[in-house]
């Protein structure tokens, strides 16, 4: 699997939490945040402590994408 796009209308982090980081390791994820800070914040906590970085701020407005730590670009 190299990429996943999570946009759930608000249920972005009930999905991530559980997500099985060890087993799946997509390269790339793209997690829809609706612009809500204390999410935003969750989101990345969850994506940095999986050992995904946060790459593309100016790509897209709506989403934050998270590339796995292997991958170069």
């Amino acid at each position: 699997m190299d990429y996943i796009l999570i946009d759930t209308k608000g249920a972005e982090l009930s999905i991530l939490g559980p997500f099985d980081f060890q087993t799946y390791k997509p390269s790339i994820v793209t997690v829809e945040h609706n612009f809500v800070d204390a999410k935003r914040a969750a989101i990345f906590e969850v994506m940095t402590r999986n050992g995904y970085k946060r790459h593309f701020a100016a790509l897209s407005t709506f989403e934050h994408w998270h590339v796995y730590q292997d991958i170069e670009f």
